[in-house]
This record gives C-alpha cells, sequence and structure tokens, in this order.
C-alpha cells in the first residue's frame, strides 16, 4: 500500500480517519485507495506529519520545538511545511529573542557587580530588562523579513531550480535562530551561538531547498559575511562622525 504525503490533519491517524484506514462521517466508513502501480515503496505515515511550534501551546510547545531545532535540526526540518504560516515562525521568534535579552541582561548586570563591583539597582535591571525585550521582539518583526531578502538571494543563485521559495528560507531563519539562546552565556555565548546557528541554518537551508551541503553551507556564510560587513562600515560611520569627547 502507497501512502501519500499529507499534513497533520489528514490520514489513519488524522482527523476523520479509524485506525484501521478507513474514513469515517456521518456514520459512514469509505476505505482510501491508493494506486499501487505509482510504488511498491511503503512509507511511514508519520514521516509527513509537519512539525511547527503551536501558538495555542506557547510555552510548552517553545521548549519542545527550541529543543528538536537545536538537538535535531535535520529531522525537524524534514518536517517543517516550506509553506507554512509566516507569522507562527516569528511567533517562535519573538519567543526565544524576548527570553535571550532577558537572560543577556541580567547577566551582563551581575558580570559589572562581580567584576567592577558595581551596586544592583533592581527597578534599574527590571527596567532595562523590559526595554531590551520589547525592542528586540520589535527588530525580529521589522527585521527578519529583510534579512531573509537577503539570504534568498543567495538562495536563487546557488541553490538554483531545486529552491522551495522565500517562504522556505524565511522559515529556516527564523527557527535558526533559536541558536541565540546560548548567547547570553558571559564571554563565550555569542562564539558559540555564531558556530550553532551556522550549523542548524546550513541544515535547514539543505533540507528545504533540497541543495548541496557545500551550497548550503556558502549560502549561510556569504550573506553573513555581507551584513556584518555593512553593520561594520555602519557602525565606524557613526563612530567617526561622533564630536569629540
Amino acid at each position: 500500500m502507497l501512502v501519500l504525503p499529507r499534513r497533520h490533519d489528514e490520514g489513519p491517524k488524522g482527523r476523520g480517519w479509524t485506525a484501521d484506514g478507513y474514513h469515517g462521517s456521518g456514520g459512514r466508513r469509505t476505505l482510501r485507495c491508493y494506486d499501487p502501480a505509482v510504488s511498491a515503496t511503503t512509507v511511514s505515515p508519520d514521516l509527513f506529519w509537519y512539525d511547527e511550534y503551536e501558538t495555542d501551546r506557547p510555552l510548552r510547545s517553545f521548549v519542545r520545538t527550541a529543543r528538536r531545532v537545536l538537538f535535531q535540526p535535520r529531522g525537524f526540518f524534514e518536517r517543517l511545511d516550506p509553506e507554512g504560516s509566516f507569522l507562527t515562525a516569528l511567533a517562535f521568534g519573538s519567543m526565544y529573542v524576548g527570553l535571550y535579552a532577558a537572560l543577556s541582561t541580567i547577566s551582563s548586570a551581575l558580570v559589572e557587580v562581580a567584576l567592577h563591583g558595581a551596586t544592583l539597582a533592581a527597578p534599574n535591571v527590571v527596567g532595562a530588562t523590559l526595554a531590551n525585550i520589547g525592542a528586540s521582539v520589535l527588530a525580529v518583526w521589522l527585521l527578519m523579513p529583510i534579512i531573509a531578502a537577503v539570504y534568498h538571494l543567495f538562495v536563487r543563485l546557488l541553490a538554483g531550480g531545486s529552491q522551495r521559495g522565500y517562504r522556505a528560507t524565511f522559515r529556516v531563519l527564523t527557527y535558526a535562530g533559536v541558536a541565540d539562546l546560548v548567547a547570553w552565556v558571559p564571554f563565550v555565548g555569542l562564539l558559540l551561538a555564531g558556530v550553532w546557528v551556522l550549523y542548524v541554518g546550513t541544515v535547514g537551508l539543505r533540507t528545504l531547498h533540497a541543495t548541496t551541503l557545500t551550497r548550503a553551507l556558502l549560502i549561510v556564510v556569504l550573506p553573513t559575511l555581507l551584513l556584518a560587513t555593512i553593520g561594520a562600515i555602519v557602525a565606524l560611520g557613526l563612530l567617526v562622525g561622533l564630536p569629540p569627547a
């Protein structure tokens, strides 16, 4: 029996289907038939169940999704719908950047206390934490579409006809960014997060765009270098333009 790809609400274990492969509706059961001439291969039904962050269970789903993206990226992206929602990915991104902003603000305050003997004022820390969370979430919603467009330009150049479109690139990058969760660790966090997001992003782009490992790595590295260079030039221009102290 050939089992065709389906979304999570279809198939023997989905809505309206009984365990024996019959579709039940209004008291009737209709056997779903497949053409055996198409393929003789039996595929596990679960292989085609889409994996996604569930906004109706934000906390529980966030932990599960983050764990899968970070530690099982290939399995996660194999089950990620390339034509899924922009908003669902952005909701997931908002969760991890908000958490990163809170952790990084608090850890920076504690480092200042430990290294320089600064006084830790709780109201100031709370205020800075909330401000950083708001700014980080806003930045994700405003900048991620632009950043994804830059990366997708390289997808089109390097992946060719196999690429699945801008939406797939956007979703891969938004989910891969969950590696920022380790960036708050003092001294080594940024380096660790950079390597981790490089790995997860490469796996994700290779999987969804059906390209080679080398091309997927180039798709991640080249625009990253381009954006870093532009950011450095802008920052240098701002510093040069500042009046002398």
